[in-house]
């Protein structure tokens, strides 16, 4: 194999070129050997990334590398060691390398929050037919966020990745244009509720207009990249976080209807007056103003006793289960998993646009795994083992 190494470089929008310091390679036999400095701006995700003859940049499989790759914390002395014959098989030309960097997700870097497991009352006697009957179901310690994922945590996502979302690849996504509810092309992820091109002043909202494949996407690149079992929460999980675990609160901040407290982002006044929502419809909070009309920013409202925000409105949020009709009449007591197969995915919690009856802690929605709209994101979580 013939190397003919010309360039060190990095590039990143999302990491300081001066976060990557001292890049040096060598190359001996057949690996190639790359020094470098992480100084400054916290723990990034590092990857090795590759170009021959001024080809398109392309990742370096990790089975092909090993050393400080991945979440990698600041400090001098980082070495990367990349063995390309375990993946290509021819390799002549230029071939240049780079360091590449990109910030992690806000909500993996401070705001994992430990759920300890217990016993519960899932269901609701007095909820739709699939909520009942109530099941009293055992939940294992775990962590999940305490916020939904953002608009920047998912461009940190894409921008490592050139992930493209169902919306993208699919045409569109579903938002009420003022008079009906319709797929609106050309919307995505950069996109609010409106259906409008997201402004910098909306990065700390949560993401909509991804879809479950999207969710479950973003989840599998974090797990490459730390090492953690990132994932959706399950239902089981999502219902013992909401409703403030053995407590069971009707909703995540308790048990009563908001008037003058703002609790949280939910169908109010605001949202009525430009979904032209009339007074006889059953889908608003009246009376309540929370102050936005569509999503707030992440954590705007006080958490609940778990220290969780925003589990009742602002989006509703994706969980890994299949839906089943009838599940809780299947026994499935310790540590439910759902259905081994399905038509849809579960979504919990309601939104900026849900009715009271859909924003309890107990009520169940779903939608197909490729389905994206103005009222969905999701949250993410982990267990350690």
């Amino acid at each position: 194999m013939k190397l003919i190494t010309a360039l060190l470089l990095f590039g990143s929008m999302y990491a300081s070129a001066q976060s990557i310091q001292h890049v040096d390679y060598k190359i001996d036999n057949d690996q190639v050997v790359v020094d470098y400095d992480l100084v400054d701006g916290g723990a990034q995700n590092i990857s090795l990334q590759y170009s021959i003859n001024n080809s398109l940049w392309k990742s370096v499989p990790l089975h092909a590398c090993n050393g400080d790759l991945g979440v990698v914390e600041t400090g001098k002395g980082k070495r990367i060691v990349w063995l390309p014959l375990t993946h290509l098989e021819n390799l002549s030309g230029q071939l240049k390398v780079r360091v590449y960097g990109t910030n992690l997700p806000q909500s993996i870097n401070t705001s994992m929050l430990l759920v300890k497991g217990g016993l519960f009352p899932m269901g609701n006697l007095q909820g739709k037919e699939d909520e009942k009957p109530i099941r009293y179901v055992k939940i294992n310690n775990f962590y999940i966020s305490k916020f939904e994922v953002t608009v920047s945590d998912f461009r940190a996502f894409v921008n490592a990745t050139g992930y493209k979302t169902d919306a993208e690849k699919k045409g569109g996504s579903y938002i009420f244009n003022g008079e009906r509810w319709e797929t609106k092309k050309g919307v995505n992820w950069r996109f609010d509720p409106s259906g409008s091109p997201r402004s910098d002043m909306e990065d700390n909202h949560p993401v909509v207009h991804v879809s479950w494949n999207d969710a479950q996407a973003y989840c599998n690149w974090l797990k490459n990249a730390t090492g953690k079992t990132y994932r959706l929460p399950t239902e089981a999980e999502w219902e013992y976080v909401a409703g403030n675990a053995d407590k069971h609160t009707k909703f995540s901040w308790g048990n009563y209807q908001p008037f003058n407290i703002r609790v949280s982002n939910l169908a109010d006044e605001n949202t009525a007056s430009v979904l032209k929502w009339t007074k006889s419809s059953d889908r608003i909070f009246w009376g309540y103003q929370d102050g936005f009309v569509f999503t707030a920013p992440v954590g705007s409202y006080t958490p609940n006793d778990l220290g969780v925000h925003d589990l009742t409105g602002n989006v509703a949020e994706w969980c890994s289960d299949w839906y089943l009709t009838n599940y809780y009449n299947q026994n499935q007591k310790d540590n439910p998993l759902g259905p081994a197969k399905g038509h849809s995915k579960i979504v919990r919690g309601g939104s900026w646009e849900s009715s009271p009856k859909e924003t309890l802690t107990s009520s169940r929605d779903y939608h197909t795994p490729d389905f994206r709209s103005c009222f969905i994101g999701f949250r993410i979580c982990y267990t350690e083992h």
